[in-house]
């Protein structure tokens, strides 16, 4: 009986809870395996703070018919140590014994997978605690650098390039092109930031079989809308303006989208090459434009790098600029990556993600029901070929992946 499932149940053993008895006082961390729990436990505020490690990967409950979630031992753990009943229709969050559910687990794609459970469960099985607000997920640093006696955790790649700049460009001055333009400062920073974002749209349009010679001459004719490629004068307008006469592609009917497309061979892969529309509407394509037209006024080679002490240094791109940048910003400094929570000692976890002055948490809500839904059938549900076609149309998106 779902009703009864849980009674007479007792706190479970893995469970080290909190002094606090005031649920609106008390949150719980649900943690990912022993040797983070280990340290989450040494490292809480016992007075307010619980910790329950899980083991593993909890059972998918958008698959399982629920006799069988309530045979798994870890989804009755959570269960029993939350309170409140177990499964749709005889779950009370009035009778959860925590306001602050946190979910912390480990930052690569194990991590990821575990907390996606999670949210399935929660929002399967106890969405009224989402819908008060009480689910959070925590944010651990990704990364200590260490200068010297200075450290600093960082969360995520964005801000280690961010704070690696500012290292590497303090005090420096870059001259652009003949006009002599100079920028310093936050300003500096933000450009080679954007070359650094650019560059990485340009290498995901690489992977997907966009070549640079092709895409780069498009996103400098502002080519942003899909009517580029219904009129064949436009293209024929637009292989004038390669410079490379032995890549120029052929242009060809592209009877699927009711216009053209260009064609070439590729002599590195053996395989005819296309592009059409389909480039045009891409989300990299149209951030890689988006970030072109705010760098028009700064990527004028040659550029001329300027330090008080070291001299001027002449580069000749914006792709020479950003490594040398970045190779020089690294100089002194230790990057630890933290793969796993375990690989934190007690005091660090403090600090980085469970003191409640410094950590940073990330609220679960609810925005849109209905979209809410659709994802977590097509992701977590028994339906193979949504979600096969899902995983082909996003694979070049994905930022981790273990192979």
């Amino acid at each position: 009986r779902r009703k009864g499932v849980l009674e007479g149940s007792v706190l479970p053993g893995k469970l080290a809870d909190c002094q606090e008895k005031d649920p609106a006082a008390c949150e719980i961390y649900i943690v990912e395996g022993d040797s983070a729990g280990g340290s989450a436990k040494m490292g809480r505020d016992r007075k307010y703070q619980a910790i329950l490690p899980l083991k593993g990967k909890i059972l998918n409950v958008e698959k399982a018919r629920l006799e069988k979630m309530l045979a798994n031992q870890e989804v009755r753990t959570l269960f029993t140590a939350l309170g409140g009943g177990a499964g749709r229709g005889d779950f009370d969050a009035n009778k959860v014994r925590y306001h602050k559910i946190i979910v912390m687990t480990d930052a690569d794609v194990d991590g990821s997978h575990i907390r996606t459970l999670l949210l399935t469960l929660f929002y399967r099985h106890m969405e009224e605690i989402i819908k008060r607000g009480f689910l959070y997920i925590a944010q651990p640093p990704l990364y200590r650098i260490q200068k010297g006696k200075t450290e600093k955790y960082i969360k995520d790649d964005s801000e280690l390039n961010t704070h690696l700049l500012e290292i590497g460009l303090k005090g420096k001055k870059l001259t652009i092109g003949a006009e002599g333009e100079t920028i310093e400062g936050t300003t500096l920073v933000n450009v080679i930031h954007k070359m650094i974002d650019y560059h990485k749209m340009m290498e995901n349009l690489e992977k997907r079989g966009y070549p640079k010679d092709v895409v780069e001459p498009m996103l400098d004719m502002n080519v942003t809308k899909k009517e580029f490629f219904v009129e064949k004068a436009e293209l024929e307008k637009f292989l004038e303006t390669l410079s490379n006469a032995d890549k120029k592609p052929n242009i060809i009917s592209d009877e699927t989208h009711g216009g053209y497309a260009l064609e070439w061979f590729d002599k590195r892969t053996g395989a005819h090459k296309k592009v059409n529309w389909d480039l045009v509407m891409s989300v990299e394509y149209q951030r890689a434009h988006a970030i072109r037209r705010q760098l028009e006024r700064y990527d004028k080679p040659p550029f001329v790098l300027s330090d008080g002490d070291e001299g001027d240094i002449t580069i000749n791109s914006d792709e020479e600029l950003v490594r040398h940048i970045l190779e020089n910003s690294k100089s002194g400094i230790s990057i630890q990556r933290y793969k796993g929570l375990g690989e934190m000692n007690p005091d660090q976890l403090w600090e980085t993600t469970m003191d409640p002055s410094r950590r940073t948490l990330l609220q679960v809500r609810i925005d849109d029901a209905v979209q809410a839904d659709n994802v977590f059938t097509l992701l977590m549900g028994d339906q193979v070929e949504p979600r096969r076609n899902f995983i082909q149309t996003h694979a070049l998106e994905v930022k981790q992946l273990d192979v």
